[in-house]
């Protein structure tokens, strides 16, 4: 079973107001933590002039495409959660792009999520709302789910 992880709203609380230098960017990715913390940023960015928005789009691009390449490793729950969180509160079409082109590519195994009992319904309802392409894939057999995911699809 997947280790528990920390909820999206404790990270947040936690992480509002620390700037980028006292960002625990080495997580061990067990959640999507660092990409969590940057879209929790967001909302400081907005009064904190430090950093230009194409900045903060260029560190929350680079963190984007780190978690996308330890998909196989982190908890699918947190995974699609961190996404939901970042599509929901970007604000650059870029940006926004390149997390539908990430769910996208692993859409096949992110869709039984839809069907898993234990994810909330409103996890659920946000996934459909921000990634409504995801109820129209085919769904990857469930036998060739890598081991270390099968504990959601089971």
């Amino acid at each position: 079973m997947s280790s528990p992880s920390i909820s999206l709203q404790d990270v947040i609380s936690q992480c509002q107001n620390q700037r980028w230098e006292e960002m625990p960017m080495h997580f061990p990715f067990k959640d999507p933590a660092p990409l969590i913390l940057m879209v929790a940023c967001r909302q400081t960015h907005e009064e904190n002039s430090e950093y230009s928005l194409e900045e903060f789009n260029d560190k929350l691009l680079t963190t984007i495409e780190t978690l996308a390449s330890l998909f196989n490793c982190v908890n699918l729950a947190d995974f699609l959660g961190a996404y939901i969180l970042a599509k929901i509160q970007v604000k650059d079409d870029q940006v926004a792009a390149k997390i539908d082109e990430y769910v996208k590519k692993h859409a096949a195994v992110l869709g039984w999520m839809l069907q898993d009992e234990s994810v909330p319904e409103e996890i659920k309802k946000a996934t459909i709302e921000n990634f409504p392409f995801i109820t129209e894939v085919t769904l990857t057999p469930k036998e060739e789910i890598p081991n270390q995911m099968q504990c959601v699809v089971q």
